[in-house]
């Protein structure tokens, strides 16, 4: 067989479907050609083109240039004290995760650098709580950084509304915060809440949060808490299960039992128990006051001793079958702008698109940082997130 001249190498070709877990039939339709041209590329008998080489690119979710190596690179995710993946190794990660923690790395580097630029200081409070601090001290700091006012959570909103209130103080604080449950604006690319719910990136000047959007809105509630504990503690980190995560790590408990006290008060939960009604009852009415998922509930019950651990078990397995039957949607129907804003994060576009329109930055590297595709979508997105242009 005579091995032809091709801009990328077999090997490479080879390389980028078995990482996606792909058998040659199932890559094929991907790249929209035959199985027996894919076999061709393998074996070095047939060249691909600049064409497919950015539809590969594409597919594997993987920067174009990369193919261009001779050797099959080593894919080096640096994550200071990044937790493992439910137990796997995060070299072990599915495509999706691993181009979903690139993106933002990257995002996160282009925003550091423009604080640095702007001469901005350090976030003090990054790191400053340490695992010794009593778990309410703990959540008084954080309160009172992010300037949490009580009435936040006694005034009478929905879910969403006091989740986005949270995220504006996070934003305000100089936190990045993001929420996805597709890999950038690629609908064909979820991500799978089975192997993440969310992950910090902690960084001095920019610390950020990605949240899985294609989780349940409660449980992106918890999630987005217990990630800015982390912040706070100073340690990347990934979760997995969430509060349910039987975690042996210190870190891990820590930052799950902060979040629980910071959702769900022990005095509020106290007070609020009715001993006349059900466990049953007592968990409706305590979700719908606290706006929380019914699993922080039973958790917190049961950290509490108010419930035993059979009880918990045993309503952890109602609520369980429960959400197997709904469909959990991805963060994004509706208003594209709207669901753009979080994908990419508010803190992050303004400061791109001020740096775009000050011309300081091109216009196409705004764009793409973005994710837009031109002038009038960056003039879209700056109006939903409340900047005059």
């Amino acid at each position: 067989m005579t091995t032809v001249k091709t801009i990328i190498s077999p090997k490479m070709i080879q390389w980028a479907r078995e990482r996606l877990g792909l058998d040659r039939d199932a890559f094929s339709k991907k790249m929209g050609v035959l199985p027996t041209k894919v076999l061709e590329w393998e074996n070095g008998s047939s060249p691909i083109t600049m064409t497919q080489a950015k539809k590969l690119s594409k597919v594997s979710l993987l920067p174009l240039g990369l193919f261009f190596l001779q050797d099959i690179p080593k894919l080096d995710i640096k994550l200071p004290n990044f937790r493992t993946v439910g137990g796997i190794s995060i070299s072990d990660a599915s495509p999706e995760l691993e181009a979903t923690i690139l993106s933002m790395q990257s995002k996160q580097g282009w925003f550091r650098e423009y604080l640095e630029e702007n001469k901005e200081d350090k976030l003090g409070f990054v790191g400053s709580v340490a695992t010794d601090i009593p778990i309410k001290n703990a959540v008084e700091i954080i309160k009172k950084t992010l300037k949490i006012d009580k009435k936040l959570f006694d005034d009478p909103k929905s879910w969403e509304d006091l989740f986005n209130e949270l995220i504006d103080l996070t934003e305000d604080s100089g936190i990045l915060f993001v929420r996805n449950g597709i890999v950038g604006n690629n609908t064909r690319r979820p991500l799978d809440v089975e192997e993440f719910r969310g992950f910090v990136l902690i960084d001095e000047y920019a610390p950020l949060i990605f949240i899985n959007g294609a989780d349940s809105k409660n449980a992106q509630l918890f999630t987005f808490v217990h990630e800015l504990v982390h912040v706070f503690v100073g340690e990347s980190g990934l979760v997995h299960e969430g509060m349910m995560d039987r975690s042996s790590n210190p870190v891990e408990r820590y930052c799950n039992q902060v979040a629980a006290e910071f959702l769900a008060p022990e005095d509020v939960i106290r007070e609020s128990y009715n001993k006349k009604l059900s466990v049953e009852d007592n968990l409706i009415d305590l979700c719908r006051l606290l706006k929380i998922s019914s699993f922080v509930v039973i958790y917190r019950l049961k950290e509490l001793k108010m419930i035993s651990p059979k009880e918990a078990d045993r309503l952890i397995g109602i609520e369980k079958k429960a959400i197997s039957q709904k469909k959990a949607k991805i963060t994004g129907g509706g208003n594209f702008f709207e669901s753009l804003k979080y994908r990419v994060g508010k803190t992050f576009a303004q400061s791109v698109i001020s740096e775009a329109l000050s011309n300081r930055i091109s216009y196409r590297d705004a764009f793409k940082l973005l994710e837009v595709k031109n002038f009038e979508a960056m003039q879209k997105l700056a109006k939903t997130i409340g900047m005059p242009v």
